[in-house]
């Protein structure tokens, strides 16, 4: 190559490469420095997070031994031995070197312990604390300093029994050491925190939190992140001198190699773009032949061709996907969303300009029957047939949808009521005389219609699918195959529209723990000593504060399988509270009647959520007496039969409610293996005045004890209902005329056990 071709390839491109070649020297010469400073800004924030870390770290230990301190102190203070010495103090020696120590030694740490009287004055000559100068430390833990060393104090009110005199008897006053505390939690060494100096004034109380943030706290430092700092600032002078070799020999290779070829390659794209030429040709690299640029070079005129083809694919991908999005794929009807957005649109027009449509929500009826028979191949043909019948009826005007699931929508735009109805009723009648055919086996098929007007009253698009939804569902409760149009007063759709606003409050509910227990005593007729004996009832607590009665809420449970739920909430709470009664001593037995509903009557997760609340309350099975109505036991006698069979081996008990409705359930008592039946509450009314009645309650009663069944007569609601029952020899009564329901935890005097409010707190 003659010397001035060279130079006339070489110097402006190895002019533009030398220019590179330093702007990246200076690039990764900053670069380096910054980094060896941001890696010192690395090593300084760790310091000061590990700092703050370790002071979060201690503030919540000391929280957490406050809590523990205070927790021992209101355990001593519920103490009857406790509450005694105020009265006669000549045990108060006794007391403190025998249960005090035995608190001390069940928390650790704790080196103080008396007793003062509300006037301040301790019971003891040889008190350590004195609640006049620590009177900041009555009700909530502190921090005091005393001498070299730091103590948790805490002052707990002691009050008088409702038996005794009311009012303040005096004080529990405790003192822990914080530094043997937190030296045996273990919280310095995981804290890295190497020393703790408090600087708290000598005598003086001082709140947790100001304590804590007032405290100096040497930590370890991080040897990690000495090393990392280290390490980047090595790493980023090395690759500075690498960066300059690599970068002049770059500079050489592509000014002798590469640099010639690409402006060429580049002169044949503009003039590809320009029209001038159709490909790159062969003759690119002149002296010095690159395999990888020849492959660029053909790769470049295979793209050429592929991007032509490729472009007139897209393009056709594109409807495609604008057709899915708002398109059924299985019926190619529209779908949810184009239907949502006409009907907002409709909406729009009905209030601005006054215009009539209306709106169709249907439901196929018997879509399950044939998708559970025949396959879901066989429910996807049935969806066509249905969106093709359907279809057949409509205005050129109007537009059909596949909203979901088996629903379908048709907007009826410019359309009337009365005329809507009449396409309705034509839409449903067609569908009726079709009959759908899958491998031989014929289905009588039909569907259910909500008919919504929407005018210019109309709120929100959500309220026109709900007052449709309610409608529909109206039209299957009614029978099925029949059309339902929505009136704003009318009951039925109101009670279908407010159950239908209960689902989500139920769940809120059972989410928030907002539902509460209440019980009623069953009380034995006999004057023998026997087990408290309360049925648990539920009820719930609104946002609001206010108690909504259960059969407010039940009804749509029942109707929207949300009882199953319900059912394994009160089982696990109940439990709960047997479990605290137990933990706090009250050990004597006591029996528990928790209503079930025929929807978890044979649910495996119902069984397997209550044997896992027995096995982790550790409540004994014989504690629990489970009742199931007359309905729900018949209506599935295998699935009842084998539930109960399988609590029954735990040792639960099973009572049979609302007994003798029709008195169709005798031969099925000894099936159902029940250890008790109550009798319906509509006999035990009438047993003062109707003759039948009482004859109806003493057969029930005659053959439960033939079979060895205890009876139970519920709604007694006066004490001569009571003794009439009694003479018939009935074993037990329930009623208001016996007890009205409070609240479980009054009954079982549930107060939360040590224990648990412990490891609630950590």
């Amino acid at each position: 190559m003659p010397f001035a071709r060279l130079k006339k390839t070489f110097l402006p491109i190895s002019w533009y490469l030398i220019l590179f070649m330093l702007a990246a020297m200076l690039t990764a010469g900053v670069s380096a420095y910054f980094s060896a400073q941001q890696a010192d800004a690395i090593q300084h924030q760790a310091r000061e997070q590990t700092t703050k870390r370790a002071h979060e770290e201690l503030l919540r230990e000391v929280e957490h031994l406050g809590k523990e301190l205070s927790e021992v102190a209101e355990y001593l203070a519920g103490w009857d031995e406790t509450l005694a010495l105020f009265r006669d103090a000549n045990y108060y020696n006794y007391w403190k070197e025998t249960r005090v120590k035995d608190a001390a030694r069940y928390r650790g740490l704790i080196d103080a312990v008396d007793l003062y009287a509300a006037n301040g004055k301790p019971l003891s000559a040889d008190a350590t604390l004195a609640p006049k100068v620590y009177s900041t430390a009555i009700r909530q833990p502190v921090l005091l300093r005393k001498g070299p060393t730091v103590y948790i104090v805490y002052f707990h009110p002691v009050e008088a029994l409702a038996s005794m005199r009311s009012g303040l008897l005096g004080y529990v006053g405790m003192r822990m050491r914080a530094d043997k505390a937190l030296e045996s939690s273990d919280t310095l060494g995981r804290s890295s925190i190497q020393h703790v100096e408090w600087h708290l004034p000598d005598g003086v109380v001082t709140p947790l939190a100001d304590g804590v943030k007032a405290a100096e706290l040497q930590v370890s430092p991080s040897p990690e992140i000495d090393a990392f700092s280290h390490l980047v600032r090595k790493g980023f002078m090395q690759y500075l001198a690498y960066t300059a070799g690599l970068l002049a020999l770059l500079a050489l290779l592509l000014t002798f190699s590469i640099a010639r070829p690409l402006r060429r390659l580049a002169g044949y794209l503009r003039e590809i773009h320009s029209g001038n030429t159709d490909a790159i040709p062969e003759d690119l690299h002149g002296a010095v032949n690159i395999r990888e640029l020849e492959n660029v070079r053909r790769a470049l005129n295979d793209y050429k061709d592929r991007l032509l083809s490729a472009a007139a694919t897209l393009e056709e991908k594109n409807r495609e996907l604008m057709h899915l999005t708002y398109h059924d794929p299985l019926t190619g009807r529209y779908n949810r969303r184009a239907f949502e957005a006409r009907l907002q649109h409709a909406i729009e027009t009905a209030v601005v300009e006054g215009k009539q449509h209306a709106l169709c929500y249907i439901d196929v009826d018997q879509f399950k029957v044939v998708n559970d028979t025949c396959g879901h191949v066989a429910g996807d043909e049935l969806l066509k047939q249905v969106a093709a019948l359907l279809e057949r009826d409509i205005r050129e005007a109007d537009m059909l949808a596949r909203l979901g699931g088996d629903e379908f929508g048709v907007l009826l735009e410019g359309c009337g009521l009365e005329r809507a109805a009449e396409h309705a009723e034509t839409m449903r009648l067609r569908v009726r005389k079709h009959r759908f055919v899958w491998q031989d086996k014929p289905f009588d098929i039909s569907i259910s219609i909500g008919l919504v007007p929407i005018t210019a009253e109309c709120a929100s698009m959500e309220e026109v699918m709900k007052n449709a939804d309610a409608a529909c569902y109206v039209a299957k409760d009614s029978g099925r195959n029949r059309l339902q149009i929505y009136q704003q007063h009318d009951k039925e759709m109101a009670q279908r529209y407010g159950e239908m606003q209960w689902v989500s409050r139920i769940q809120q509910a059972l989410e928030e723990n907002r539902f509460e227990l209440h019980g009623q005593l069953i009380r034995p007729t006999t004057g023998k000593t026997h087990t408290p004996h309360y049925e648990v009832l539920i009820r719930l607590r609104d946002p609001n504060g206010q108690l909504v009665p259960p059969m407010a809420f039940i009804p749509a449970a029942e109707r929207y399988n949300l009882m199953s739920s319900i059912d394994q909430w009160v089982v696990r709470h109940a439990l709960e509270m047997v479990a605290a009664r137990q933990a706090m001593g009250r050990g004597e037995d006591i029996s528990l009647a928790i209503n079930l509903s025929g929807q978890s009557l044979g649910n495996e997760e119902v069984l397997a959520s209550i044997r896992r609340a027995i096995a982790e309350t550790g409540v004994a099975p014989a504690s629990l007496c489970f009742e199931i109505t007359e309905t729900a036991a018949i209506t599935n006698l295998a699935a009842a039969s084998r539930f109960m069979r399988q609590l029954r081996a735990l040792g639960c008990r099973f009572s049979l409610d609302d007994f003798g409705s029709g008195l169709s359930s005798f031969g099925y008592l000894n099936n159902l293996q029940v250890d008790y039946i109550k009798i319906d509450g509509h006999f035990v009314k009438h047993i003062l005045s109707d003759p039948l009645s009482r004859s109806i309650i003493d057969a029930i009663n005659r053959i439960g004890h033939v079979l060895g069944i205890s009876t139970v007569a519920e709604f007694v609601e006066t004490e001569e209902i009571a003794a009439a029952l009694q003479k018939l020899g009935i074993d037990y009564v329930q009623g208001f005329g016996v007890h009205k329901p409070e609240p479980l935890t009054a009954l079982l005097s549930v107060r939360q056990p040590l224990k648990s409010r412990a490891q609630a707190a950590n």
